[in-house]
This record gives structure tokens, C-alpha cells and sequence, in this order.
């Protein structure tokens, strides 16, 4: 009996010992990828920035679900791995970093092909904007292939207009203003105005504004929200000077090395994150901008002739961007004229 005893015992012990390697386990994470973009963490309902922020969480969910948990993607809002700028893009071709969201004004020294979209005055609407950018999404992708990088979204803001502590009807009523300045054409134009460009990084800006470091800032309305850049100044002159564009990077050679399928779940969710950043980001504007007159923000009519004038001290910088680009800047800007029933620039 003692002999039954133990061999019914050690069959026992086998088999707690057996099962728990039976059992069916769950979903494996096999990669992990992490995703860093400047905007603010959003919250359900949130516009702007912080909305934008949602979509790509939801982006990182339609991956990770497509491939069975498999790929893991993280979100860090608000630059929260600490890479800036041009170092998001050093961090992306490194393989620091595996993804990373930039404003195409952030590579303008390395690659300034990529700020096509950032050239003054080149719009004159808002309605011009969905016609331009994809024009020159290919030309700047290729730039960007050049480097080792893909782009998995090209999306703009509206038309980026000055926010600032007191109305700027004119061009003299620019004198005197301290500016953050974030794009190599504002640096050129803003001392022939009057205006201080100082340059900073974009998470430092509020700081600034609320202890006078600077007046104001030329931002679209989307970007006024996300910051909250209303509860610093209640001006906002429409001068409509360009649109940010926005990329999000991925060092090419990471994803070739990714099984197919996560690849395949990448590049289609990622075509439905462009769609949702557009919808977001531009489309979204007129709910946006009278969520920022909400705030108490004062929009101030600029006239056609100021606009001109100020379009007119701008001009010579795309030659100046000419030099830097070359052909293939021509051809980018060429293409984004044809898009809008333009001539061409030369």
C-alpha cells in the first residue's frame, strides 16, 4: 500500500510539473520598439497635439493586435526619452531609436530639402495645402531613403499665423517683438522687421513666454491649443505665413529586418495614421481655432497689401534655399506650384 501510495503521489507531483508547461500561453512579445514624439500625452476627447498624440497610441494598439502581441510598440509623449531636434533622427539611423516623430524644420541643417513644406508665403490658402504637400512628400522621402530612413506619415497644420502679447496689424507693428523663431526663414526675416528671432526647443517655450523671454510665436492654431500657448498671449494676427509639416521616422533597415507580416501590419497601419494625423492636425482646424477664440484669444484681420509686403522681404529666401537643394529642390518646389495650378518657379 505504502509502494501504491507513493507512486500515486509522485504522479501527482509530475503532473502539477506537467501542466503548467501545457497550458496555452499567451500572446509573446518578440519586439520592442519605442516611438518618441514631441507632442503631449492626449486624453479621450482631447484636439490638437494631445488628439494627435491619441492616434498614434492607436497606432502602437492596431500593430500589436495585427501581430498577436508580438510587436510592441510604446509611445513616449512630450520628447520623454529626451532626444530633440536633430538628435531624434541621429537616434533613428543609429538604432537608438526605433521611431521618431520631428518637425520637418528640426533637419534643416542636414537635410533641408525636408522643410519644402516650411518655405514662406508658398500656400497662399489653406485649400492649397493638401495639394502641395503630397507633391513633395516623394521628393523629401527620397532624401530621407538616401539616409538609411523611411517615413511612415506626412501630414501638415494649418497655416501657422503670429500669437503674441499685443495685435500685429502692419509690418511696422512687428518692431520690437521677441520671437522663438523655429525655421531658417523666420531667422532671415524677422531682424528686417524688427522682431528678435531667438531660438529655443519647443518644450522651453511656455517657460519663456510666461517670464517675457519672448512676445509671441508664429504657430497654427492647432499647435496654440496643444501648448496651451493661449493663457500666455491673446493676440492672434492672421499673416498666414506657412504650415509645419511633420514626418515620423524609421531607420529602414530595422523594418527590413522585421518578419514580414509586422512589416505588412506597419506600413498599413501606418497609412491609416497619416489619414487620422491629416484629419487630426489640418482638417480638424476650424474646430480648433474656435476652441482657441474660446479661450479668450482675439483674431486680428490682416490685410492682402501687408501680406504681400511681408511676402516681398521673404522672397529671396527661396533662393537662398535654391542653393542649398539644388535640382532636386527645384523639382520639389516646382511640382508643389504644378499641384496648386502654379507656374514654375524657374
Amino acid at each position: 500500500m505504502k509502494k501504491i501510495a507513493f507512486l500515486v503521489m509522485a504522479l501527482v507531483l509530475i503532473g502539477a510539473m506537467v501542466l503548467p508547461a501545457c497550458a496555452p500561453a499567451g500572446p509573446q512579445v518578440q519586439y520592442q520598439w519605442r516611438f518618441s514624439t514631441p507632442f503631449a500625452k492626449g486624453q479621450p476627447g482631447d484636439l490638437a497635439e494631445p488628439g494627435e498624440e491619441l492616434a498614434m497610441e492607436r497606432f502602437a494598439d492596431a500593430v500589436r493586435a495585427d501581430t498577436n502581441g508580438a510587436m510592441n510598440i510604446t509611445i513616449y509623449p512630450g520628447n520623454a526619452l529626451g532626444y530633440l531636434k536633430e538628435d531624434v533622427v541621429d537616434a533613428v539611423e543609429a538604432g537608438v531609436l526605433e521611431i521618431g516623430h520631428i518637425g520637418s524644420n528640426w533637419i534643416e541643417g542636414s537635410m533641408p530639402l525636408a522643410t519644402a513644406p516650411l518655405l514662406p508665403f508658398l500656400y497662399g490658402s489653406n485649400e492649397n495645402i493638401p495639394k502641395a504637400l503630397p507633391a513633395m512628400r516623394p521628393h523629401i522621402e527620397a532624401a530621407l531613403a538616401a539616409r538609411g530612413l523611411a517615413n511612415l506619415a506626412h501630414w501638415p497644420h494649418a497655416m501657422s499665423s503670429l500669437i503674441s502679447n499685443k495685435p500685429v496689424r502692419t509690418i511696422e507693428d512687428w518692431q520690437g517683438l521677441k520671437l522663438r523663431a523655429w525655421s531658417g526663414a523666420q531667422n532671415m526675416y524677422f531682424p528686417v522687421v524688427g522682431a528678435t528671432p531667438i531660438s529655443m526647443a519647443k518644450g522651453e517655450m511656455y517657460m519663456a513666454g510666461s517670464t517675457g523671454v519672448i512676445d509671441g510665436v508664429v504657430y497654427s492654431t492647432t499647435s496654440v491649443l496643444g501648448m496651451k500657448l493661449y493663457e500666455l498671449w491673446n493676440y492672434y494676427s492672421l499673416w498666414g505665413e506657412t504650415a509645419i509639416a511633420y514626418l515620423i521616422l524609421v531607420d529602414q533597415a530595422s523594418l527590413d529586418a522585421l518578419p514580414q507580416n509586422i512589416q505588412d501590419s506597419i506600413w498599413k497601419r501606418a497609412d491609416e495614421l497619416n489619414e487620422e494625423l491629416w484629419d487630426i492636425g489640418f482638417y480638424g482646424a476650424e474646430e480648433v481655432a474656435a476652441a482657441v477664440k474660446a479661450q479668450g484669444v482675439e483674431f486680428i484681420p490682416v490685410s492682402a497689401e501687408e501680406v504681400a509686403r511681408l511676402r516681398a522681404i521673404t522672397s529671396s529666401f527661396y533662393d537662398d534655399w535654391l542653393d542649398k537643394t539644388g535640382a532636386a529642390g527645384l523639382a520639389t518646389l516646382n511640382d508643389a506650384l504644378a499641384a496648386m495650378g502654379q507656374p514654375p518657379y524657374k
